[in-house]
């Protein structure tokens, strides 16, 4: 079981391993039994939604859960140790196979 935590971290930015902002902290990912983080849950900046094919909506921003084994660094910021593009591998199954582009 997977619970969704908000913290202090909500809010803070998620810069990929290339220096680029990807999004936002949405929520902390903590399992239910071991009550070990397990990722973090990201609200994606439209450009970043696109880029690794996330959907979106008009007036809501995709979101990707991004396991703590992609986190370089966590601070003021939370630093990635891949590029954007590496992140399209993280999208919900439902997505691929709806073919969200």
């Amino acid at each position: 079981m997977r619970i969704a935590y908000d913290d202090e971290l909500k809010g803070r930015a998620v810069i990929d391993g290339t220096g680029k902002v990807v999004g936002d902290i949405d929520a902390l990912l903590i399992d239910g039994q071991s009550w070990r983080v397990e990722g973090f849950r990201v609200k994606l900046r439209r450009d970043a939604a696109e880029q690794i094919g996330a959907e979106h909506r008009r007036f809501q921003s995709a979101t990707l859960d991004v396991p703590v084994d992609l986190v370089h660094a966590a601070g003021d910021a939370v630093i990635l140790n891949v590029p954007t593009a590496a992140l399209r591998e993280l999208r919900p199954a439902a997505e691929v196979a709806a073919g969200t582009t």
